[in-house]
């Protein structure tokens, strides 16, 4: 459900004249839609996006005459059309990035046997920019372009754990620590010491706090002249699939592999971890 908070500053963009009240609303009805709720009615994305069933229904016709949104008269829900795909297929950004990671990233699925993610953070989520998957009998994978939480996941702890103090705060002023399984961090404190624990290591650790029976380890690209743009390489896997006694040897080689993409990425020969939360916040 989209955040109060970031409704009422959309609002504060508007009445500022710096964005289009409408066009931003026909963004965000496209943006809720994922693999988990990959169709949606116009009663859901009401309630969903704080937003009255008359607006919604008039952007939704009008994304669908434009064919960026399709209507399934079967369920009489809409999804995804096709002219959102051809955008999305054009994104450029991360495309570089990608290729620059796709070696390492090899090397990683064929050392490990998991599945290997290159990801970015994006408002209040990681979104998966590619994927490479193992060859073993046990897959785990996540669709391209989906969103992932900040706060279970070992991509979002790891994004999470380079902000400074106050982007930090920020970002989770605006986040739902949502329950998500049994192991998911819902204090902010904890998760604080979580993060405190990450950038000691260099890498973070998932275990099954989104999905059970599901963990990944995750780290940043450093080197990015562009605080907001982080981006981070992780593998995730089944739990049967690794031990939780050599979870920090993954995590060593996801870190060595995130490390070497930001080297030759950003052209920088030396890697230093941001400022990153201190302590209480």
């Amino acid at each position: 459900m989209t955040n109060p908070i970031s409704y009422t500053a959309e609002l504060e963009d508007v009445s500022k004249g710096d964005v289009s009240l409408t066009l931003s609303r026909a963004l965000n009805i496209l943006a809720s839609f994922d693999s988990e709720n990959p169709e949606k009615g116009i009663s859901e994305l009401s309630r969903e996006l704080w937003m009255s069933k008359t607006s919604v229904q008039r952007i939704v016709n009008t994304l669908e005459k434009h064919k960026f949104l399709d209507h399934n008269p079967s369920t009489r829900k809409y999804r995804v059309g096709v002219q959102a795909y051809r955008v999305g297929s054009r994104y450029p950004n991360g495309k570089r990035l990608e290729e620059v990671a796709l070696p390492l990233m090899q090397e990683l699925v064929q050392s490990t046997g998991l599945t290997c993610y290159l990801s970015e953070l994006q408002d209040e989520h990681m979104v998966i920019l590619s994927s490479l998957e193992s060859i073993g009998r046990i897959r785990y994978s996540i669709p391209i372009g989906e969103k992932l939480p900040l706060h279970c996941t070992a991509t979002g702890k790891a994004a999470l754990s380079i902000q400074s103090s106050i982007a930090l705060n920020a970002r989770l002023s605006k986040l739902s620590l949502e329950v998500k399984t049994p192991f998911t961090k819902t204090k902010k404190d904890d998760l604080i010491k979580q993060l405190l624990d990450v950038q000691k290591r260099g890498y973070s650790i998932n275990w099954e706090e989104n999905t059970v029976g599901v963990a990944s380890v995750a780290a940043c690209i450093l080197g990015s002249p562009k605080k907001e743009e982080v981006q981070v390489i992780s593998l995730g896997f089944a739990t049967s699939q690794v031990s939780q006694t050599n979870i920090d040897s993954l995590g060593e080689l996801v870190k060595k592999s995130a490390h070497l993409i930001g080297q030759i990425y950003w052209g920088v020969t030396e890697l230093k971890m941001q400022p990153n939360p201190q302590g209480k916040l």
